[in-house]
């Protein structure tokens, strides 16, 4: 759903004050037969969502996301009754932290984290902080360096402008995180020459988001030689696994592992001194442009999908997941580490498999997909990404450039636990 920016003015007269960008608009009939119009597409978006505003792909858009889903992470990290304060947008100069800061000479957060300061000023010069584009822009670039410290600079954000309520109200304000995060990443999408560089900050990237971008991921190992030698290797590695019978290639031997339940083929393919894994679609649609291709690429535990979430992980050198090297979209593969170990057996709930990952949940990854074999033995290595989830608030969903991550594979409860983990971040 895509909210041009003109309707700003008709959702702040109609949101619920609760929401209101100063908490003092008053609700009035419409005067005209536009205004009614405006009205009626502005009320059938807002109380669908919930009325709230959330994360787009441009300045141009905004996306209509429930209140609800940012106020149920954060319950737990603050009373229930903090109490809304009444923000005007002002320039940062004006506000009362405003000569302070610049006067520190202190990046923005590191000032935030520092002073002893009024909920009431912190919020406004919050609120100045990402109205302003350029210190929003550099706002959020400091905040989202570490994707491990996402949780604490939440926790102490929101106890800084008074509580959830106050963060929440701040966060989708019409100038608030939620624009200035549309606006910077869109200015982050330009900036990137690679998939690459996207993918280390977010794997929440959709396939028609990153189409100016799209291409290969990670670099190429150099035991496959060429990358027109690697993929003749998928090809017969597609041809022959109707025979599942061990093969070799140039230097290389091929072992075929077993045939995955999305549509994949896996296959340990071995050097004089190393071993891979290769993992590749069984199937490719004739036409690389077809809508065939785009829904294969863009689902729950497609090789493409799984790429991003692993390139994410090992560019930020998760210790739960295994390294991965290399996403080729001509033959829809992707090369990972091997590692020795029997997978798991243990049965085990999704949320419990979690508890064994603390690095990939700091960085906002969560595993759906519990099957057995995709886990190490001691369950501190996932061998198969398969269906996961990605939550941080600091990052969140955006129209166009990206989605949430495809699941398939049971209730997705990784907002449940994000919020379990950023309660615990307080203690």
């Amino acid at each position: 759903m895509m909210i041009p920016t003109n309707t700003f003015s008709q959702f702040n007269n109609y949101i619920p004050s609760k929401f209101s960008q100063t908490q003092i608009v008053k609700h009035h009939p419409p005067q005209n037969k536009e205004e009614k119009k405006g009205l009626k597409a502005a009320k059938n978006e807002l109380f669908f969502a919930l009325g709230i505003m959330a994360a787009t792909a441009s300045a141009s858009a905004l996306l209509i996301k429930r209140p609800q889903k940012i106020k149920n992470i954060i319950k737990y990290t603050s009373p229930e009754n903090d109490t809304i304060i009444p923000t005007v947008v002002k320039n940062i100069e004006a506000t009362s932290l405003g000569k302070k800061y610049l006067n520190s000479k202190e990046s923005i957060f590191n000032f935030i984290n520092k002073i002893d300061e009024p909920a009431t000023n912190v919020k406004e010069f919050l609120l100045a902080i990402t109205a302003d584009k350029d210190k929003g822009f550099d706002f959020i670039k400091e905040i989202t360096q570490d994707p491990r410290k996402s949780k604490n600079i939440v926790n102490t954000l929101i106890q800084k402008v008074g509580g959830k309520n106050n963060f929440t109200d701040w966060y989708y304000h019409p100038k608030g995180y939620a624009k200035a995060y549309s606006q910077f990443i869109g200015r982050f999408y330009n900036k990137s020459d690679s998939l690459d560089n996207l993918t280390k900050f977010t794997p929440s990237w959709s396939l028609y988001g990153v189409r100016e971008k799209f291409g290969t991921l990670g670099s190429l190992p150099k035991e496959f030689g060429s990358k027109e030698k690697y993929q003749e290797l998928i090809d017969l590695l597609r041809k022959n696994q109707s025979a599942n019978s061990d093969f070799e290639y140039e230097n290389l031997k091929i072992k075929y592992m077993n045939k995955g339940y999305s549509a994949k083929t896996v296959a340990k393919v071995s050097s004089e001194d190393k071993n891979y894994i290769v993992k590749f679609q069984q199937y490719l649609p004739s036409d690389e442009q077809s809508q065939e291709m785009y829904q294969m690429r863009s689902a729950a535990d497609s090789i493409f999908t799984n790429a991003k979430v692993d390139s994410y992980l090992t560019q930020n050198n998760c210790k739960n997941s295994v390294k991965f090297y290399y996403y080729d979209p001509k033959t829809e593969s992707s090369v990972y580490d091997f590692i020795k170990t029997t997978p798991s057996h243990e049965q085990i709930n999704p949320m419990e498999a979690n508890n064994y990952m603390p690095d990939m949940n700091a960085l906002g990854v969560y595993m759906n997909d519990i099957n057995l074999g995709n886990f190490s033995e001691d369950m501190t290595k996932v061998i198969d990404i398969g269906h996961a989830s990605f939550k941080d608030i600091l990052r969140p969903v955006f129209s166009e450039r990206a989605n949430n991550i495809p699941n398939a594979s049971g209730f997705d409860f990784a907002e449940d636990m994000y919020a379990k983990q950023l309660r615990e971040a307080t203690k």
